[in-house]
């Protein structure tokens, strides 16, 4: 019983530690992000949360809908609810989120029998990378953190299946498989490793065939539901794209290859998408970049080399092997399901590098008693990719939400922050947008996520001349706000200043 409590007790204590953590280094890590206000995708979706049930909000085919994503949309109801009349709490809730999954990576590096040492290291790499920009800096991000859990989950799975061939892991991914595909469709690639362990298994033991037609009725069914709901059974692409009519091979081999380099640390996007190209960068930054990548590169050749010598050796050659085919069919599905729209954006570049990180850390933990080096290199690795991230994350700015964010942002600042609700009936409230271009559908609603009330009534007025401006800022009942080019943000204006 002493022994049994005391375990317990271990089990416990462990969790309270790494739960804290987390926690700490994820906080730390993005304390820097702010959101004061909602703006594009966020509050489209606020708008139609404020005038829908949850039911009909999760399930809803809406003009021109073109997703049906029924567990992200419960989720991010539920998140709307916490946030109204709250927007800076969505920080606090996705950095939550966020070391929430730092805390699944690390009880599954732990099932997969990777010393704690190494896990700590990957986490923190995890919370630094720059890719988690979209998971922390919206709302909607939610749909991608929620997204990421599950994938874990399905690696995890195909993995230990492998490990063990007992089909109970395979139950447990059909019904993850159906559930990551009414969060984000793009998951449907999640199938090609399902498929492949299914494969490798019956390879192995020559069992769980029958499985091979289950994934076929689960990815029907997923169809068959896209379909009645939608009428269509093609995911459809980024800005409502139609696949099979954007679809490019060139530009889609482009984006596979430009993915890889972002994994090794090269940002080959647009500023607008990337924060900064590589090629922007300082010189001295490029080196630390084409060191890191290089370590990478020499642990992953040594491991091939490795194997190749070993191959002949060890008994448990295939199993070993099988599970190097899952991981990189893992990433080659994640790559592949977001290279083939008309642009790539760095979010869905996050799970192909943290499969990849979990994959290298993988192989060292494998090899490091034996070869030592190895885990000086892998130090060496984390610190410059800690460091480069970190500068990565200084270009946020330019990223095409986060720049209009920054200028939402202090539009609240300089209204309901400062004066509270009570502006919105005891002010007008006049804004320049001459070289923001801020969308102007959103004049009406904009305040709407921090009163929680619906409303129709133009609550912004757009100004275009300068004597307006001036003259509107004469009467104290009005505020005035222009925008300040060099900052990115709104400021009150008023004459002779």
């Amino acid at each position: 019983m002493n022994k049994f409590s005391l375990k317990s007790f271990s089990k416990i204590l462990e969790f309270i530690i790494v739960i804290s953590i987390c926690f700490f280094v994820c906080a730390v890590i993005n304390q820097n992000i702010s959101i004061k206000s909602l703006y594009m995708d966020d509050l489209e979706n606020f708008y139609y949360f404020l005038r829908q049930d949850i039911f009909e909000y999760s399930f809803k085919t809406l003009e021109n809908q073109v997703h049906f994503r029924p567990i992200f949309y419960f989720s991010l109801y539920i998140y709307y609810i916490l946030i109204t009349g709250h927007i800076t709490r969505s920080v606090l809730i996705n950095i939550i989120i966020n070391s929430i999954i730092g805390i699944e990576i690390y009880y599954v590096l732990k099932k997969l029998e990777i010393k704690r040492f190494l896990s700590f290291f990957l986490i923190i790499l995890f919370f630094i990378s720059h890719f988690s920009y979209f998971q922390l800096g919206q709302c909607i991000g939610l749909i991608e953190s929620e997204s990421m859990f599950l994938a874990i989950l399905i690696l995890t799975n195909c993995i230990l299946y492998i490990k063990y061939i007992d089909k109970k892991y395979l139950i447990y991914n059909l019904v993850l498989l159906f559930l990551i595909c009414f969060i984000h469709e793009r998951y449907v690639s999640m199938s090609f490793p399902i498929f492949i362990s299914i494969l490798l298994g019956s390879l192995e033991k020559n069992k769980n065939k029958k499985y091979f037609l289950f994934l076929i009725l689960t990815i029907f069914i997923i169809f068959l539901i896209r379909y009645i709901k939608l009428n269509s059974i093609i995911p459809v692409g980024t800005d409502k794209t139609i696949l099979v009519d954007n679809f490019d091979l060139k530009r889609s081999i482009k984006f596979f290859i430009e993915q890889v380099l972002y994994i090794f640390g090269y940002n080959m996007g647009p500023e607008y998408l990337s924060g900064i190209s590589f090629f922007n960068l300082d010189s001295n930054f490029k080196i630390i970049i084409y060191i890191s990548s290089s370590i990478l590169l020499c642990i992953l050749l040594f491991y091939l080399f490795n194997k190749f010598f070993e191959f002949f050796k060890k008994e448990n050659k295939f199993s070993d092997f099988y599970i190097d085919l899952i991981f990189i069919s893992f990433i080659i599905s994640c790559i592949i399901s977001s290279s083939i729209t008309i642009r790539l954006e760095m979010r869905w570049i996050y799970m192909s590098y943290l499969t990849f990180l979990i994959y290298v850390f993988y192989i060292i933990n494998r090899l490091f008693l034996k070869y030592k080096f190895l885990l000086i290199l892998l130090f060496v690795f984390c610190f410059l990719r800690f460091f480069s991230d970190t500068i990565n994350r200084s270009y946020y700015k330019n990223i095409f939400f986060y720049n209009d964010l920054i200028a939402t942002n202090s539009l609240a600042d300089e209204t309901i922050y400062k004066y509270g609700n009570s502006v919105l009936t005891d002010k007008k409230i006049y804004i320049t947008n001459t070289y923001f271009k801020l969308s102007g559908r959103w004049y009406r609603h904009f305040f709407e996520p921090f009163t929680g009330i619906k409303n129709e009534d133009v609550m912004l007025n757009e100004l275009d001349n300068v004597i307006d401006v001036i003259n509107l800022s004469h009467d104290d009942n009005n505020i005035v706000l222009v925008e300040n080019l060099e900052k990115r943000t709104y400021e009150r204006f008023k004459d002779g200043e």
